[in-house]
């Protein structure tokens, strides 16, 4: 707040320099803001000479931490669990997938393996696989850790037709998770093939009440209201 009022104090009175001439409030703002703009060039232009060498991505910044942990220890399995997702998110999808594949054959009981590459086929639009293990996954686990492969089982039934089981299971990831605005999103979705515009439309309100700026869900909410 100290900086704040001296910022303040600089714009709302004039200036004296040399003791005897006058600036006004908009010259004294231009010069604050020539001098930012000069300060925020000359600190880009010394960190990226001297102190930073690269610019890597976040997920190559995630993957290069994992990669030290493996190479301390190569029996961490959850490290090279979340490797394969650090490569799947930063657009390595086939590798992902088959580092994952191989993992689970020689650990079948790898819980992370099974829910990660449960997602990733559902992503792929392989719906059948998908749900197997994302079902395996709920099966063995419960609670919060859960929510994801309610969302992602919901929405394979949601994609191959069975609404039923769309909704039942999109309706227990939005209780788990209930600040996920794609719960209520793939809700509307089912809702709307139901045929139940009313719950369709407060689906999608609540989408928009989560995230305001989702296209999609604002889209579908204006097309149902204007029938």
């Amino acid at each position: 707040m100290v900086g704040v009022q001296r910022v303040s104090d600089l714009l709302n009175y004039e200036i004296k320099v040399d003791l005897e001439k006058q600036v006004s409030r908009r010259t004294a703002a231009a010069i604050l803001v020539i001098c930012a703009v000069i300060l925020i060039a000359v600190g880009f232009f010394v960190g990226d000479r001297w102190f930073w060498t690269g610019h890597p991505g976040y997920f190559e910044y995630q993957k290069e931490i994992l990669r030290d942990s493996l190479a301390k220890n190569p029996k961490r399995t959850t490290a090279k669990t979340e490797l394969a997702m650090a490569d799947y998110l930063d657009g390595d999808e086939t590798g992902a997938i088959k580092a994952l594949r191989d993992i689970m054959r020689r650990e079948p009981g790898n819980q992370l393996a099974v829910l990660y590459l449960g997602l990733m086929l559902s992503e792929q639009k392989e719906y059948k696989d998908s749900t197997n293990l994302l079902s395996r996954y709920i099966g063995q686990n419960e609670g919060f850790e859960t929510r994801m492969a309610y969302l992602y089982l919901g929405r394979n039934f949601l994609a191959t037709g069975n609404y039923v089981m769309a909704k039942k299971h999109l309706t227990t990831a939005a209780e788990r998770d209930p600040g996920n605005p794609l719960a209520y999103y793939w809700l509307g979705q089912t809702y709307e093939r139901m045929n139940d515009t009313k719950n369709a439309i407060t689906s999608y309100e609540k989408t928009l009440e989560i995230s305001s700026g989702f296209f999609e869900a604002e889209r579908a909410l204006n097309t149902l209201v204007s029938k």
